[in-house]
């Protein structure tokens, strides 16, 4: 089980890069990551670190203010992250997060602030370079790919948008055809499939955030390959359904397959299932692979 509560800490004399990524003290770099962070990433966020450092030492600035608070991680500009990390954050400590302004970091993306414009929340800094704050707030994150009922109930509270009666029980297939990894070597015979039984099927990356908690609010299935478009059934109807397609591990890859969306949904009490599938290219790691469908298996599992 995740952390119930995620406490809020202060910190002096605090080195941040504009990617949010904590230089000193070592104290607030342990808060500001993740306690079950694979040795794996450990390494690359050290070397990731190290490597900044260096390069953004010119562009050091000094803030004595004492009313900022950090709210993300260094994963939080992805769409899965924010959904389940900082909004999680915001949801707990709305009030608190209230009077205080919230450090953005440097590539902060439009879904980002869309939700902000969503919840009211205006009191807003970017960081556009390597940082000292004198006094900061820091809100720890949960556990990475974990998640507490609770929190996502409030989450849920606060986007959940729904429309008229006869427009809920919506079908989605997510379409990878525009992201870089893990599309569909047989999607066109899915799809079709798909749309034979009612499925909607759309590309996340031309809606806008508030586009997506709205067509999901009103969604009861959804079928995608591993990835963030499935961190929007935070958003979905009581008792929905998941169907996941998730790449077959290889020895290529750096850690064992990752079950957040499993874990999300396991969490939201929905029916959740895990279609393990081929790897188009086997030598090509997790993140960066296409994959085979066994497209009779999906339909089946409806």
């Amino acid at each position: 089980m995740t952390k119930a509560d995620l406490k809020i800490y202060q910190f002096n004399r605090l080195i941040i890069l504009k990617t949010l990524l904590v230089i000193y003290p070592a104290a607030a770099r342990k808060v500001s990551l993740f306690d079950n962070l694979t040795k794996w990433h450990k390494r690359r966020i050290f070397k990731y670190r190290f490597l900044s450092t260096i390069k953004n030492i010119p562009s050091f600035n000094i803030d004595r203010s004492d009313n900022k608070v950090i709210i993300f991680n260094i994963y939080s500009t992805g769409y899965y992250h924010f959904i389940a990390e900082s909004l999680v954050k915001i949801a707990l400590h709305y009030d608190h997060l209230k009077d205080k302004i919230i450090l953005l970091p440097n590539n902060t993306p439009q879904f980002i602030k869309d939700a902000f414009q969503y919840l009211n929340i205006k009191n807003c800094e970017t960081i556009r370079s390597t940082i000292f704050l004198n006094k900061v707030e820091m809100i720890e994150n949960p556990l990475l790919g974990e998640f507490h009922p609770e929190h996502l109930a409030l989450v849920r509270k606060n986007f959940r948008n729904f429309r008229p009666a006869d427009i809920q029980g919506i079908k989605i297939y997510i379409s990878r055809k525009k992201a870089r990894s893990r599309k569909i070597a047989e999607e066109t015979e899915l799809e079709q499939k798909l749309q034979a039984l009612g499925y909607k099927i759309l590309c996340t990356e031309g809606m806008t955030f508030m586009e997506q908690v709205e067509l999901f609010s009103n969604a009861s299935s959804l079928i995608s390959a591993h990835g963030a478009g499935l961190a929007n059934m935070i958003f979905m109807q009581e008792g929905s359904e998941v169907i996941e397609l998730m790449p077959i591990i290889t020895p290529v890859d750096k850690y064992d397959t990752n079950f957040c969306y499993r874990n999300m949904a396991t969490a939201l009490k929905f029916n959740y299932t895990t279609i393990f599938c081929d790897k188009v290219d086997k030598s090509i790691i997790f993140d960066r692979c296409d994959l085979h469908v066994d497209v009779e298996k999906i339909i089946l599992s409806l």
